[in-house]
This record gives structure tokens, sequence and C-alpha cells, in this order.
């Protein structure tokens, strides 16, 4: 499941390139470095899919509780809004310890306005994703003996 979201994503990544240069958007060198964010966005995704393979054997009722916390992880994720508006408060502390709010900001930055984007930027925001990389597979290699005694 989580190569056939990396194919749609690359997919759709492609098609809004295509679209902006079509439309006359200035594909700068900052275009370049969204393969680290793309590569950070599957680290996410497959340490998040290792974590829940892992445990969804033993808890058959996540699938609900997982569903619960995706829709409130994507009311707290920047898409269809930027973080500026959530001001300096407790809001916008929520929101960056959320690790797609920075995946979300850099992708912006580098496919819609083609702004610079550091390399400091990038490790920021790669630290979230490789840490719930790790988690997510030292949990699956941690209960992979025991899963096929409760299969």
């Amino acid at each position: 499941q989580t190569a056939i979201e990396a194919v749609t994503l690359f997919v759709e990544v492609t098609l809004v390139l295509i679209l902006g240069a079509f439309m006359g958007a200035d594909l700068t060198s900052s275009l370049m470095v969204y393969p680290l964010i793309f590569v950070s966005i599957l680290a996410l995704s497959l340490g998040a899919s290792m974590f829940l393979c892992a445990l969804v054997v033993f808890l058959s009722d996540l699938s609900y509780i997982w569903g619960l916390f995706c829709r409130v992880l994507f009311f707290l994720t920047p898409v269809f809004f930027s973080v500026e508006v959530a001001g300096e408060g407790f809001a916008r502390q929520v929101l960056e310890l959320n690790p797609l709010t920075r995946l979300i900001s850099l992708s912006r930055e580098a496919l819609l306005y083609g702004g610079a984007v550091g390399p400091g930027d990038i490790g920021l925001a790669m630290i979230g994703p490789l840490a719930v990389l790790i988690f997510g597979s030292v949990v699956f290699r941690s209960v992979r003996p025991k899963i096929a005694d409760y299969i």
C-alpha cells in the first residue's frame, strides 16, 4: 500500500510541475530539493505503516482509533492554510510538533513559490519522519516473532 501511495504522489507532483510549467511558473533550483522531501514523506508513511502492522495484529480495534487519529491529524496539518495563521501561541506549538507541517511548508516553498530552501530547513524537516521510521521499525522487529502466534 505504501508503494502504491508513493507512485500516486509522484504522478501527482509531476502533473503539478507540468501544469506549473504551462502556466509560466518559475521552476528554480529549489525544486531540486523536492526529492528529499519526497523521501521524507515516504519514510514517515513507511514508519507509521510498520508501527500499525505490528500493533493491529494484537489490537484488532486499532483501526477505529487510527481513523480518529487521522481525522485529528488532518485538521492539525497545514494543508489548506499556512502555519502563520495559527499565530505564536499554543496552536502554533501543536502545529510545529506535527512532522507533516515542515514537509508541507517546504513542499509549498519548493514547488509553488520557488523560494530558497536551505539544507538546515531540510534537515529539520527530516528529523520527524526519520524518528517515526526508526520507531516503527523497532516496534515491528520486536513483535515480528510473535505475530504468527496471533494470526
